[in-house]
């Protein structure tokens, strides 16, 4: 005589498993969708104007510094705009006559604007000022020397490197569109001229790169 017992799976289980799955499948139909149509980009950041004052190396070796620095934050979508959270910037210093991109000096780091919106297909200025802070002791050799040798040169240069970190999302008309985004970007190539050797203000040179882009590096230093 067979025994077997034959157990149904109750209907609500059955309608539960259906439901999640026409949940998943809706959200990312939704997802295509809105990608398709909507055609989201990243921000784009540039810097629009460079102005290196107090450069100077004194006994220890310390270095001093403040950057005053203006940065386009364009929106590139036509039907998005952009909510920005917060954006974080760091000064470093880039040493001369390496091809590393890791031969750098953290300088100075801090949050440099409130949160702000940018309308689609435009741009916004932000602009700021880094400095150093007390006790920012360099090497010798690699810092101190060549720093002190662009600024008695007539000509001299100094090159310094700006990473920006921000916290953004898109935004469609009255709603945010997905979760928080963030990027991280690289001004590689500052470099500033010191004509006179008196001054210590230095101006961005022709051979500046004006243009940030997105940053892919680990750095320690972070």
């Amino acid at each position: 005589m067979d025994t077997t017992v034959t157990r149904s799976i109750p209907r609500w289980q059955v309608i539960f498993v259906c439901c999640c799955f026409i949940l998943v499948l809706s959200v990312d139909l939704f997802s295509f969708i809105e990608n398709a149509v909507l055609r989201p980009q990243t921000p784009v950041f540039r810097i629009d104007s460079a102005v290196l004052t107090q450069l100077d190396v004194t006994a220890g070796p310390e270095l001093t510094a403040t950057l005053d620095l203006t940065v386009l934050v364009i929106n590139p979508n036509v039907k998005l705009g952009l909510d920005f959270y917060s954006i974080e910037a760091m000064l470093f210093y880039k040493m001369m006559n390496k091809d590393d991109r890791r031969e750098v000096l953290l300088l100075a780091a801090k949050p440099v604007s409130p949160p702000f919106y940018v309308t689609s297909s435009n741009q916004t200025v932000v602009s700021f000022k880094l400095s150093t802070t007390g006790n920012t002791f360099v090497d010798q050799e690699k810092v101190a020397k060549p720093i002190s040798e662009a600024k008695a040169r007539p000509g001299g240069t100094v090159r310094f490197q700006i990473r920006m970190l921000a916290w953004w999302n898109y935004r469609r008309v009255w709603f945010n569109i997905g979760g928080l985004r963030y990027s991280k970007v690289l001004c590689s190539l500052l470099e500033f001229a010191f004509d006179d050797p008196i001054t210590e203000t230095g101006t961005l040179t022709v051979n500046s790169s004006r243009a940030c882009v997105n940053d892919y590096t680990k750095f320690s230093q972070y």
